[in-house]
């Protein structure tokens, strides 16, 4: 299944080294189409790409990395994946409710478990784990990785 990573990202971020690499890993995968946002539109990037690759792509394949806000909500109104490029400087302490709030493309790891293209090690599928039941529910994954409700539901 096709994936869709789209960019909306300023020259500082797509000339650093670290973004290269990323763009290198990417590129080599044929399920990864890369663009850039066209003109500001999310919604006919997303259009003209489908059109382009003559392929369909499920909002659950999208992904978009940006660092301005105002595509958070378009992105969140079209149900796509979020990534936020934050300012170094900013508060650390600002909830911006994306997918993964991250500096740079340093960590190539985590990129590639947020694009599910690695498997997390502690067993973490993006969007499985949102708001825990319990305090004690939210420690067990924090220590394991692993989901103490489905576990019970499993029998485990």
């Amino acid at each position: 299944m096709k994936k869709l990573v789209i960019f909306d990202l300023d020259d500082k971020h797509k000339k650093t080294k670290n973004f290269k690499v990323f763009l290198e890993v990417l590129s080599k995968n044929e399920n990864i189409i890369l663009t850039n946002l066209e003109n500001n539109n999310l919604q006919k990037t997303i259009s003209d790409t489908e059109d382009k690759h003559k392929v369909e792509i499920p909002t659950e394949n999208i992904y978009v990395i940006f660092q301005n806000l105002k595509q958070l909500a378009i992105c969140k109104q079209l149900n796509v994946h979020t990534a936020l490029i934050r300012n170094a400087k900013e508060n650390k302490q600002i909830h911006y409710n994306a997918e993964l709030i991250i500096e740079d493309f340093k960590d190539l790891e985590t990129w590639l478990i947020w694009l599910g293209l690695e498997k997390d090690p502690k067993g973490i599928k993006v969007s499985t784990y949102m708001l825990p039941e319990t305090a004690i529910d939210h420690i067990h994954v924090a220590r394991t990785g692993t989901n103490l409700q489905e576990e019970k539901q499993n029998g485990k």
